[in-house]
Formats: C-alpha cells, sequence, structure tokens
C-alpha cells in the first residue's frame, strides 16, 4: 500500500479534500433521507471510493478540527469556495469534536451510521458522552471521533458492551437481597395452641 508522504503533495491534498468534501455532503443528504435509501447508499459509496483512493494508512487519516479550518499534519484544507467544507467544520466544532479518523476498510453501513450521528442536535450529542461513545453505540469503528488510542477505544468497547447486557441479563432479576431484608419477608410465626387447631389435628393427637 502507498503510504501518505510526511508532507501531503499537491495531489494527495487535492484527493483528501475531495473526500473530505464529498464525506460532507453526505451528512447533508443523510439528513434528508433514511439509511438505506438509494441516494445516501450512493453518497457513501463515492465517499468510500474517494478515501481508498487517497489511500487510508493502516494507523487512520486524522483530521483535526479548529475554530476556523479543518487541518491534516497541521495543514488547512484548502476551503475557499467551498461551503461543504465550512459547514463541516462548523458543525464539528460545534459538536467539540476535536479531530475525526478515518481507517481503511471503511464499511457503508458504519459510514452512514456516522453520517447521521453528527446529523443530531449538538445538546443531545453531549448528554450522551459525545460524539465518540455515539459512534461506539453505533458500532462505527472505523470512523472515530477524538480518540486516537486503541486502548481506550477497547475499554470504551468494553463499557459499551457491559452496559448492553446488563439489562438484558438482568432485567428480570431481583438484586439479591441482604440477611435483614430476608428476614423482614419472613412472615411471624404463629404460636400453636389447642385452640388454634383444626378438629383433624385434635383428632390427632
Amino acid at each position: 500500500m502507498i503510504e501518505p508522504p510526511e508532507t501531503p503533495d499537491d495531489l494527495y491534498l487535492l484527493r483528501l479534500t475531495q473526500a473530505v468534501t464529498d464525506f460532507a455532503k453526505g451528512i447533508k443528504i443523510a439528513s434528508f433521507y433514511p439509511a438505506g435509501h438509494p441516494v445516501l447508499l450512493q453518497a457513501v459509496t463515492r465517499i468510500i471510493q474517494l478515501f481508498e483512493a487517497i489511500p487510508l494508512p493502516e494507523e487512520g487519516l486524522s483530521i483535526d478540527v479548529s475554530k476556523s479550518a479543518l487541518l491534516h499534519r497541521d495543514i488547512p484544507l484548502p476551503s475557499e469556495g467551498n461551503k461543504a467544507l465550512l459547514d463541516l467544520n462548523r458543525e464539528l466544532y460545534l459538536r467539540r469534536a476535536a479531530r475525526i479518523i478515518f481507517l481503511p476498510n471503511l464499511q457503508p453501513d458504519e459510514v452512514a451510521s456516522c453520517l447521521k450521528a453528527i446529523t443530531l442536535d449538538p445538546e443531545e450529542i453531549q448528554d450522551a458522552g459525545g460524539l465518540e461513545r455515539i459512534l461506539l453505540r453505533e458500532k462505527v469503528t472505523r470512523i472515530w471521533a477524538n480518540r486516537v488510542d486503541y486502548d481506550q477505544l477497547t475499554q470504551l468497547l468494553k463499557e459499551e458492551e457491559l452496559e448492553e447486557i446488563e439489562p438484558e441479563e438482568f432485567s428480570d432479576e431481583l438484586p439479591p437481597a441482604s440477611d435483614d431484608e430476608l428476614l423482614d419477608d419472613v412472615p411471624p410465626e404463629e404460636v400453636v395452641t389447642i385452640e388454634t387447631l383444626t378438629p383433624s389435628q385434635k383428632v390427632a393427637l
């Protein structure tokens, strides 16, 4: 696989800008069309093709988000006259995504889920724990937001699995009761006298 140059050359930067631009356009398409719609699927397919043409390095391609520009290796992506890039920069900044990372072998369903996630209201994203949490919830593993550490990602996935398993496996079970609680549920011991015995019990005596 061709590795990207240490300093992106014109062709590399052109391919990168085009891929990110189409990704930005895909967000608007995802806001209009439901998952699985042919128009959205067509946009997702083109996004994947453009990123594969860059190509994506094994460790992922990182796009940093500043207040005024998207950057790759501290080099701003040319956005003059590119409304889609400007909109993407604003949308990611409002959603507190400091970085977005694209890994090779992008999957159509994951790309579509990522596009949908970015269309969510910023407050809704923060209430859910940030864009990275939403991507994990949606099982998006080839596009990351903010986090670049494999160990951290693995830990988040484990936490997400535990959160999903707990209600499914234990929702129908009552928590174990303490000894005091168990004693509270036991009815008071009945004092048996000759008067409280039934006729049959008296006969047995």
